[in-house]
């Protein structure tokens, strides 16, 4: 089964890239670049999923419309 949990990214007035999962509370990522800001939040919601399947029994969050 496949989940595809939807991401904002923004550019800060840094100049770098921040990343967020609505639907999934307190994960987020960060990059110098946008290639490596989706690469940092795709490994941080994996590293989040796993975590949640982990702690509470298979229980995943459900999936917002993109």
């Amino acid at each position: 089964m496949k989940f595809i949990y939807p991401a904002v990214i923004r550019k800060n007035n840094e100049g770098k890239y921040d990343a967020f999962f609505p639907d999934l509370e307190c994960c987020c990522a960060q990059g110098d670049t946008l290639e490596e800001a989706v690469d940092n939040a795709n490994e941080a919601a994996y590293n989040w999923l796993y975590v949640e399947v982990m702690e509470d029994d298979g229980q995943l969050p459900p999936v917002s419309d993109p």
